[in-house]
């Protein structure tokens, strides 16, 4: 079974990855950012004894139906929204520039809301 411990790392090489892509490889950014909340919203889920789901349908079933979700519900389905718009739709790269900068402020939003549960578990 994944230990939270699986998902923190995780979480943190996806957001390690994020600063290395370049600049203007807009799509992947927020792939990434995506996938680094994806990842640390799954630590929680562990912490707090909720399995951790495997697919999206699942996840965002718990996130929708657990009052401690609440804070971040909103920028996770927005993120959620923002990377199956680059990887999906057929929008010029170039014009994901603003998404990308969303994507990276509801990354450190929601990131925020997850590291105080790591902390609180000694996780850090």
């Amino acid at each position: 079974m994944t230990t939270p411990y699986d998902f923190l790392e995780q979480a943190r090489a996806n957001r390690t990855h994020l600063n290395s892509l370049q600049r203007e490889s807009y799509d992947w950014r927020i792939t990434t950012c995506f996938y680094s909340v994806l990842h640390a919203v799954n630590v929680v889920f562990r912490l707090l004894g909720f399995p951790a789901t495997e697919n999206h349908t699942e996840r965002f079933r718990v996130l929708r139906s657990q009052p401690v979700f609440r804070p971040i519900l909103k920028s996770y389905e927005l993120l959620y929204g923002l990377s199956i718009d680059s990887r999906y739709r057929a929008y010029p790269i170039s014009s994901l520039q603003e998404e990308t900068e969303e994507a990276q402020q509801l990354l450190e939003s929601i990131w925020s809301f997850c590291e105080r549960f790591w902390v609180a578990k000694g996780l850090s």
